[in-house]
């Protein structure tokens, strides 16, 4: 799980919670944010790796929002 916060004292667009890369299908995710986070709000992308094959799987989790993009990478190995 991610948790995103607003640390600023404005209101912070939260645009598009993606995931991308070369073995994106292998990973879902939800989250509990919209379209925008409060200040001192936070939100949570929870991400889940589906392992359909084996070996090394990546993947990017890309958060979208105010002219910013925020990405952390995935990783996951399927049996």
């Amino acid at each position: 799980m991610v948790t995103l916060t607003n640390v600023t004292v404005a209101r912070s667009f939260v645009g598009t919670v993606q995931i991308a890369g070369p073995n994106a299908r292998e990973f879902t995710e939800t989250n509990t944010c919209g379209a925008s986070l409060a200040p001192g709000a936070s939100c949570q992308v929870s991400v889940r790796f589906a392992h359909q094959f084996r070996g090394a799987q990546t993947a990017a989790l890309r958060v979208f929002g105010g002219g910013t993009t925020l990405s952390t990478t995935l990783t996951g190995a399927g049996k």
